[in-house]
């Protein structure tokens, strides 16, 4: 209290991004041109590749949700801060898309939001590969997602590659103490967008009317109701269509 701000104090906790210069007209425009430039993108994607989700109503409005909300979520949480930017589960956009639509659709739609997520902030460069390596990876790790492991190897490669990443450019300008706690946010990233993902799809796909591929294992389980009155009433039929199942 009492002390006077000199231009070189602003300028400090600008760029430390504990204080924001106003909007000016430049700013706007820049942001403006990348906005369209990255929607471009994703327009030309959805017509050139005629990918099947360009072909449903529901599945395009249900992606640009999900799209907005962790867009506007991450805008509104991420800037200011030193530590929730690398905590923020924004690969849990990735992996939910890749478990309905598939990997190639995740990808495509997830690089735009990661640049944008991280647009305008100091340390920009960084965490914009902190995003992206961790989402893209994580669709990778969890393919087409056939078991419940599957989405926790997901988080674990996103956890990896944050962490890999905060290494990478954190190593030689701050503390043990700080590092420590960068590395503990990424594990927390993954860690939370597995779960996000693994409870968001299966309300989600109700919503589309979908069946995943952990639907059909949940009908599989032995002692589901359906199967043991077919083995108590019908064996035969029922050694019948596990052969079947195992054939086809």
């Amino acid at each position: 209290q009492g002390q006077i701000f000199t231009r070189e104090h602003i300028e400090a906790l600008e760029q430390v991004g504990l204080a924001q210069p106003e909007q000016k007209l430049p700013n706007l425009v820049s942001s403006s041109v990348l906005v369209l430039l990255l929607a471009s993108f994703l327009a030309l994607y959805l017509r050139l590749e005629r990918v099947s989700l360009s072909r449903d109503p529901r599945s395009i409005a249900l992606v640009v949700m999900l799209f907005l909300a962790f867009g506007i979520t991450a805008r509104l949480v991420i800037p200011g801060h030193t530590v929730i930017p690398y905590a923020f589960p924004l690969a849990a956009y990735s992996l939910i898309v890749a478990a309905l639509f598939g990997a190639e659709t995740a990808m495509v739609t997830f690089l735009p939001l990661a640049i944008m997520a991280a647009y305008g902030l100091p340390n920009a460069l960084d965490l914009t590969l902190y995003y992206i390596l961790g989402g893209l990876l994580g669709v990778l790790v969890l393919r087409r997602a056939r078991r419940i492991t599957a989405y926790f190897f997901a988080g674990a490669a996103v956890a990896v590659a944050g962490s890999a990443v905060v290494v990478v450019y954190r190593l030689s300008g701050i503390d043990t103490i700080g590092l420590a706690t960068l590395v503990a946010s990424a594990l927390f990233n993954g860690l939370a967008s597995a779960s996000i993902t693994l409870l968001l799809q299966f309300a989600l796909a109700q919503f589309l009317g979908m069946t995943t591929a952990l639907q059909l294992l949940e009908l599989s389980r032995p002692d589901q109701p359906l199967l043991r009155q077919l083995l108590r009433d019908a064996p035969g039929t029922y050694q019948h269509s596990l052969q079947v199942s195992n054939l086809a």
